[in-house]
């Protein structure tokens, strides 16, 4: 595709949904679909390897780093990272792979999202599955997206955590994903052959031999330029100089972060806070960058009796034999994801589906160290969150500056539900550890620590010790009301023609998990809108 062409799609960002919409779009030979990504291709061999998200989430060369304002009360700094490069998230993520509950879909239909209902949703979740259990009534088994779980299963520590789950009346299932709410087992990841499967190695790779697909790495989409009330292309700075790009349409796919922070630079957004910040006013759209969500984790940690931990297995020597093994025979733990298991499970009797996650894994962190290490004993740590939190906080652009950093206030923990119900999670996950199975091998506590007891305890310690699980959603909500940014029906910015948002940010609500599975299908979903809509 020449340089100079006007594209029929340009899309701004190429993670989990554009790579996804990229493909999928250009499947059409008509159709001419220009694909905008500001990191650079993801030719980095730690993004292949499972376990290099632990280097990649440190080198700002495939990451986008945003900081976060502290918390009322509170002077702790926080940074959410983001992927920059083909495949975006997806490539430097810790591999989970959730779908959600059936529900999490069924809500959104019954908000007026009707086609994201959770039938629509199956079925691109299995089109788009290559599932290593093969294909079954609800997953896929011949998709592009390699679907694996953790293949060495014999670490005690691990064994231990699952049997402390079915000790508390959860079912093990092979496939995470399996129908029902509640469950303990091997989590399942994007993962296949030993190698990470990102949205970019699964549906961008095979696609990019089209001529009618062009893909631009290490350009930046600085504003979307609009005719009156209709988007007609991109600004792009990139190492060559400042160009506009021109389209029939802008599709939106850079994320719950930095979608709303390019509307806003570019005139859609609340009025007065444009006016405020020096941009010119496209659409007064004031909900843009609202309704932000996140997942807040708690870490609780654990020093062992013996060495049933990852601990020493990524220092010194024992890391050289295990990259060795790696590279030459396909085995040990840098084949696996961030955790190897988990538990959905409710956190109540009362409760009508789970409502928490806890994430196992045999290691645990050395809180002292100012990047990522390992403690020297041996340990492992459970993370919990609140699978559907209600705390709600927002983004803003501080600048008509496409390079600065936008405003970001999490709010967590602000609604009482999320407190209540995260101080359950963390109470449940103490119960698996006092489990015979796992008591065991359980030296004592030492994050937060046995002290940590009363509720008011336990959110300090969520506070002090929590952390993101980089799933910011929502602030581009789709729905019907008059609050929602984008129609359902068509993707498009309300009040916008040729404008489109489709990633995590149009999520009405969180879903139960992690997101990366949801919003590459929910970009499957969302391209079969596209070429619906412009055919009518």
């Amino acid at each position: 595709m020449s340089n100079v062409a006007r594209a029929d799609y340009i899309i701004v960002g190429a993670g989990s949904a554009g790579s996804v919409l990229a493909a999928r779009l250009s499947e059409d030979p008509a159709v001419k679909v220009r694909l905008i990504e500001a990191g650079p291709p993801d030719d980095d061999r730690m993004i292949r390897i499972p376990k290099g998200f632990g280097k990649l989430m440190f080198d700002p060369a495939v990451c986008w780093y945003l900081p976060i304002e502290p918390e009322p009360g509170s002077n702790k700094t926080e940074t959410w990272v983001r992927g920059k490069t083909l495949g975006g998230s997806s490539s430097i993520n810790g591999e989970l792979y959730h779908r959600g509950q059936p529900e999490d879909f069924e809500d959104w239909k019954a908000l007026g999202n009707s086609a994201f209902g959770w039938d629509d949703i199956r079925r691109c979740f299995i089109e788009m599955e290559g599932h290593e259990l093969g294909a079954t009534g609800y997953r896929g088994g011949d998709g592009p997206l390699k679907i694996s779980s953790p293949s060495e299963k014999g670490q005690a520590a691990i064994r231990a955590f699952i049997e402390a789950g079915r000790g508390m009346g959860l079912p093990y299932k092979e496939d995470y994903n399996a129908p029902g709410d509640e469950v303990v087992g091997y989590f399942t990841q994007t993962i296949g052959g030993g190698k990470r499967s990102s949205a970019a190695s699964a549906f961008l790779a095979p696609a990019r031999s089209r001529p009618n697909l062009d893909v631009r790495t290490g350009a930046m989409v600085e504003k979307i330029l609009f005719e009156g009330r209709r988007a007609v292309g991109v600004r792009v700075r990139s190492a060559e100089g400042t160009e506009d790009m021109f389209a029939r349409e802008v599709i939106l796919c850079a994320g719950g972060v930095l979608s709303p922070k390019l509307l806003q630079i570019s005139g859609v957004g609340a009025g007065e806070h444009l006016r405020r910040i020096g941009v010119d006013v496209v659409l007064d759209s004031p909900q843009v960058g609202r309704n932000l969500l996140e997942h807040r984790y708690m870490r609780l940690q654990y020093r062992l009796k013996h060495w049933a931990s990852y601990n020493r297995e990524f220092t010194g020597a024992r890391l050289y034999w295990n990259a060795l093994r790696y590279f030459l025979l396909n085995a040990g733990p840098l084949k696996s994801g961030a955790f190897d298991a988990g538990v959905s499970a409710r956190s109540a009797p009362d409760v009508d589906r789970a409502d928490i996650q806890i994430n196992m894994l045999p290691a645990t962190i050395d809180n002292r160290n100012t990047g990522f290490a390992f403690e020297k004993q041996p340990g492992l740590q459970m993370i919990t969150y609140v699978m559907r939190p209600r705390s709600q906080g927002y983004v803003l652009a501080r600048s008509a500056d496409p390079a600065a950093a936008p405003e970001i206030r999490a709010n967590y923990l602000t609604d009482p539900y999320d407190r209540e119900i995260s101080v359950r999670a963390a109470r449940y996950a103490r119960r698996l550890a006092a489990q015979p199975a796992l008591a065991g091998l359980i030296a004592d506590e030492t994050e937060p620590g046995e002290a940590a007891q009363s509720d008011e305890d336990i959110v300090a310690a969520f506070a002090r010790g929590g952390g993101p699980c980089q799933h910011a959603s929502s602030t581009c909500r789709m729905g019907i009301d008059d609050k929602a940014v984008v129609d359902p029906a068509t993707l498009r910015v309300k009040g916008i023609d040729g404008l489109r948002v489709i990633d995590g940010s149009i999520m009405p609500t969180m879903v139960s998990g992690n997101t990366n599975g949801p919003i590459m299908a929910m970009a499957w979903r969302a391209s079969e809108l596209v070429r619906r809509a412009d055919r009518s």
